[in-house]
């Protein structure tokens, strides 16, 4: 664990397979999505069939443009 100011955080480690992804994302994305989350994370799923850049782009545009109360912060990896 890696200790922060005041916080200890646990360590992973992950290796991707050919063609797997690894999306993360913080508690910001879905609050600032306009539909319900579950429908957020159905368009996830549309997603995984994008290539990677597509992908990024289209959950983007799936978020509001207008500035929010929270971080809203999308990472999306992958491994060709």
């Amino acid at each position: 664990m890696q200790q922060g100011a005041e916080t200890a955080y646990p360590e992973y480690c992950l290796q991707l397979g050919d063609g797997e992804r690894l999306l993360i994302y913080s508690d910001g994305v879905l609050d600032a999505a306009e539909t319900p989350s579950e429908t957020f994370i159905s368009r996830i799923h549309d997603s995984m069939g994008m290539p990677l850049p597509q992908a990024a782009d289209y959950l983007m545009q799936q978020l509001p443009a207008d500035p929010q109360a929270d971080d809203i912060t999308l990472i999306l990896l992958g491994r060709l």
